[in-house]
């Protein structure tokens, strides 16, 4: 009898382990995330609009959210009284886009052609929070939270928002 080399017989298993459902496909990367910044910001540069500024704070959220959807394997906006209880104080206009596709640069396009996502990428904001996953399915899932404060440029807390001014009572 033959004896199989092993580095086949690790793929073997790896092989097997994906089809019985034990190891999940490879989960997104940061760089999924820092791609979808990077094209946020070049979509607003290039509308003359000034870029906005990553939060910690607000991906955090976006990342949580996002887990969610790629878990059920379904795109949903958060609700928004969750949304705006993790709001930090001072902001002024909140917006959230969620998608999923193939890639980073797929699902900008396809935010670009919806003239609501459209809207909340080139819209008056500050502040970003983004958070992107891979479904079992291999598809990306993205949701990007959008935020206005009072004062722009407020400062930005290493880990997230610092607000600059209370929040108003509505």
């Amino acid at each position: 009898m033959q004896r199989v080399p092993s580095h086949y017989r690790v793929v073997l298993v790896a092989l097997i382990a994906f089809a019985l459902g034990v190891v999940a496909p490879v989960a997104a990367q940061p760089t999924d995330e820092l791609e979808v910044v990077r094209l946020l910001n070049a979509a607003r540069v290039a509308a003359g609009l000034g870029e906005v500024s990553l939060s910690g704070d607000l991906s955090s959220f976006a990342r949580e959210h996002t887990a969610t959807m790629a878990a059920r394997g379904t795109i949903f906006h958060s609700a928004p009284r969750v949304r705006l209880a993790r709001a930090p104080a001072g902001w002024l206009a909140m917006g959230e886009n969620v998608g999923m596709g193939s890639g980073a640069g797929r699902l900008h396009e396809l935010f670009m052609q919806s003239p609501s996502h459209r809207q909340n990428i080139l819209g008056d904001y500050d502040y970003v929070g983004v958070g992107a996953d891979r479904g079992r399915d291999g598809r990306l899932y993205v949701t990007m939270v959008f935020l206005k404060t009072r004062v722009p440029g407020a400062a930005v807390a290493r880990n997230g928002l610092r607000a600059a001014a209370p929040a108003s009572s509505w």
